[in-house]
């Protein structure tokens, strides 16, 4: 099975995900750190933990969302800003 890396790149889903995926693993030590030092003495080191990843894994999908609302925003943007150039060019009004 051959896998096409210039085509998962231009796919925005694909992106996303990564995004989320490497965001969560850079933001995982820290929330569970956040969590070691903010929680009572009584919890379990498995729950500081797994509540440290949830953190991570919802503060990483806020941030992604950002991101790719971003990406999408400024790829319309050049779309426009090609019909906005073909258009003066086809009127004789191109720089």
């Amino acid at each position: 099975m051959k896998l096409n890396i210039k085509k998962l790149l231009s796919d925005p889903d694909f992106i996303g995900w990564m995004i989320w995926l490497v965001l969560t693993a850079i933001l995982s030590p820290v929330c569970i750190f956040l969590m070691y030092k903010y929680t009572y003495n009584t919890a379990t080191n498995v729950v500081r933990c797994i509540v440290g990843l949830f953190a991570a894994a919802m503060l990483s999908g806020f941030i992604s969302v950002g991101i790719n609302d971003l990406m999408f925003r400024m790829r319309r943007k050049r779309g426009t800003s090609k019909r906005k150039n073909v258009k003066k060019a086809a009127k004789g009004r191109a720089r």
